[in-house]
C-alpha cells in the first residue's frame, strides 16, 4: 500500500514506522472493524450480553439456514466475525413447518448460562419438547425472530 492511499491521520505513523507491513495490517483490521459495525447499524442489529468462559462477550444473533433440511441456524457474531453456534442440525428433530421458527438448542457445546440473556430478552421461547442424538439431549425453543431486530 502507498503512502497516498493511507487516510490523514495514518501517514505520520508510517513515516515513523518501521515495521509498514503491520501497520498496514493494523489499518486494514481497523476499517474491517469499522465496516462491520455499520453493516450492523444498517441492519438494526440487536446487542445481546453473552457470557462465555468467565468473560462477557457483546454479540449480534444473524439467522441462516442449514443446507440439508432449511431448518432454523442460529449464530452469535462478535465484531463481526462467527464467535458461537446456538442451534444444532439434528435431522428429523423438527417438522418442515416448525423448522422455520425453531431451533435445536445446542447445550452440549455452550453453558445454560451463556443463553440466558437470551431468555431474558425473550428471544428463545421454551417448548417443553426435547431430542436426543447419541448420548446428548437437546431442548427445543421457538425463536421470536421480531426480538432480533432492534426497534428505533
Amino acid at each position: 500500500m502507498a503512502n497516498w492511499l493511507l487516510p490523514k491521520r495514518f501517514k505520520k505513523l508510517y513515516k515513523k514506522s518501521l515495521d509498514k507491513f503491520l501497520l498496514i495490517r493494523y489499518i486494514k483490521s481497523i476499517k474491517r472493524r469499522q465496516t462491520m459495525a455499520k453493516r450492523n447499524v444498517k441492519a438494526n442489529l440487536k446487542v445481546f450480553d453473552f457470557p462465555f468462559n468467565g468473560k462477557n462477550y457483546k454479540i449480534n444473533l444473524k439467522v441462516e439456514h442449514y443446507q440439508d433440511n432449511g431448518n432454523l441456524a442460529l449464530e452469535a457474531y462478535h465484531h463481526g466475525k462467527a464467535f458461537a453456534t446456538i442451534s444444532v442440525n439434528i435431522p428429523g428433530a423438527l417438522t418442515k413447518a416448525e423448522g422455520k421458527d425453531h431451533i435445536v438448542l445446542d447445550l452440549n457445546n455452550l453453558q445454560l448460562t451463556s443463553v440466558a440473556p437470551l431468555f431474558a430478552e425473550g428471544v428463545l421461547i421454551p417448548t417443553g419438547r426435547r431430542v436426543s442424538s447419541g448420548f446428548c439431549t437437546y431442548p427445543i425453543y421457538k425463536v421470536d425472530l421480531t426480538q432480533l431486530k432492534e426497534t428505533r
